[in-house]
């Protein structure tokens, strides 16, 4: 394995490059300090605030990972990286985009930290343009709807669902004012629909509508109900404002095993691979109740982790037990069977209404669920309750949701691309600054070196 100094030598050749390389000066990418054996810091703006990326020596890697430092800019990332992924928490959230060999060129790496910014920064300006007066008339982006108040992977599968089947990125325009088609899927947020002329694809309520709700709702123009989470949504919509809506059923998360295939081969009973074999998946709320609970043969997820892997991890367990409605839905979708565990006194928001809706397109007797007050959580066995886990069989159509989608879908599906940097989307001022000033610099480097060099060779040199 190369040694260290491999590492640090590229970490400085790096932070040297980004001053004098013309993308990187264009994009505002900006040494943090200086670098050190195992880690350099460059910061860029977006409207919403600052970002930093990171290049940090990992095992004879260079790995390489952008976080946002407000709540916003972390909200940005979250949306605009969903189909790249790398989301990890740690010390702090942040997205591990690539990883390289430790003998790789700053060049190059510069190349790469350029494109992902040039990416990030197109994002993030569309983003702030929609929910600014400077509405933009020819976004890229689809418009969506979803609750993206902090990481949480269930309410990033329908972004996610959304750009992988378009091929296109998509933004949250829940605050935003447009007269353009919004687009709201997975999640219990019906009542939160706000725009005219929204699509409404697989979405539920977190509870009947009330009077204020209801008020604000039918006030809204050509909104098109394609589909419903559950029959308790379809009734509840039908009785409170009177909306057509389809008997087509089902939370778009039953469609991810169509679009994504887990990382880790499934846990098959009676094997090795079966040591833990029981995802634990606790809503956000209740998470801090778990821990320190797991044994060898239980395994507690995180839905603030990335949402590949928390799918990996339900899909490939031999039982799920969750709090978390898309924990269960999760593992219905990749036939694992499943448990719910209900917290007496920590009830989340809307009650059981979105379980039921949910459970209402099962064989609803088959399942299964147990409630657990904080004294049973400390002494209970959750390996004895998952032997009570069953997977209902499913009472919809799965094909009918697919085609029930609104939107046209891509001739494929899109994967992890490393974007390019261009020039075209830098205004030609702009290009022609950063260029100028990449020069001065690398003119002011050579004079530097040049007085280091003995007299006898500087005689020589041209500057």
């Amino acid at each position: 394995m190369p040694g260290p100094s491999n590492t640090a030598d590229t970490l400085h050749a790096l932070r040297r490059h980004t001053s004098v390389s013309a993308p990187l000066v264009a994009l505002g990418v900006q040494p943090r300090g200086k670098a050190s054996q195992e880690a350099l810091e460059l910061r860029f703006t977006l409207p919403q605030g600052s970002c930093m990326w990171r290049v940090s020596a990992v095992d004879g890697s260079l790995v390489l990972d952008v976080r946002g430092t407000c709540d916003e800019t972390r909200r940005i990332l979250r949306n605009a990286l969903v189909v790249q992924g790398g989301l990890s928490q740690g010390a702090e959230e942040h997205h591990v985009l690539e990883e390289f060999p430790d003998r790789t060129s700053a060049r190059f790496l510069g190349k790469m930290i350029a494109g992902w910014t040039q990416r990030i920064q197109a994002y993030a300006k569309d983003d702030h343009s929609l929910h600014t007066t400077e509405h933009p008339r020819n976004l890229v982006e689809e418009l969506g709807m979803w609750w993206d108040g902090r990481a949480n992977f269930g309410d990033l599968i329908g972004p996610w669902l959304v750009e992988t089947m378009t091929g296109k990125p998509i933004i949250n325009a829940r605050f935003a004012v447009t007269e353009s088609a919004v687009l709201s899927t997975v999640g219990s947020i019906i009542h939160m629909i706000t725009h005219d002329r929204t699509d409404v694809w697989g979405s539920g309520l977190m509870y009947p509508p009330t009077p204020r709700q209801i008020k604000r709702l039918s006030r809204l123009r050509d909104v098109r109900v394609h589909a419903v989470r559950g029959k308790k949504t379809r009734e509840s919509l039908i009785q409170a404002l009177g909306w057509d809506v389809p008997e087509v059923f089902g939370d778009p998360a039953l469609l991810l095993p169509r679009y994504l295939q887990p990382e880790d081969e499934p846990h098959a009973a009676g094997t090795a691979a079966e040591t833990a074999a029981i995802s634990v998946v606790p809503h956000y709320k209740h998470a801090a109740k778990f821990r320190g609970k797991m044994t060898a043969h239980t395994r507690l997820v995180d839905v603030h982790d990335d949402l590949r892997n928390v799918v990996s991890s339900i899909a490939t367990s031999r039982v799920c037990l969750s709090t978390s409605l898309h924990g269960i839905i999760v593992a219905q979708a990749y036939g694992v069977p499943w448990r719910w565990l209900k917290m007496e006194g920590h009830e989340l928001q809307g009650g059981d209404f979105k379980f039921e809706d949910f459970f209402s397109t099962l064989a609803s007797e088959d399942v299964s669920s147990i409630e657990l007050s904080n004294d049973e959580l400390k002494e209970v066995d959750l390996e004895a309750i998952a032997e009570e886990a069953t997977l209902p069989e499913l009472d919809i159509d799965l094909d009918a949701l697919d085609a029930a989608f609104p939107h046209p879908r891509a001739g494929h599906r899109p994967g992890v691309v490393n974007p390019a940097f261009s020039w075209r989307d830098i205004l030609a001022e702009d290009a022609a600054a950063a260029v100028g000033r990449s020069a001065v610099r690398r003119l002011k480097r050579g004079r530097k070196a040049a007085r280091r060099l003995p007299r006898t060779v500087t005689r020589k040199l041209p500057i």
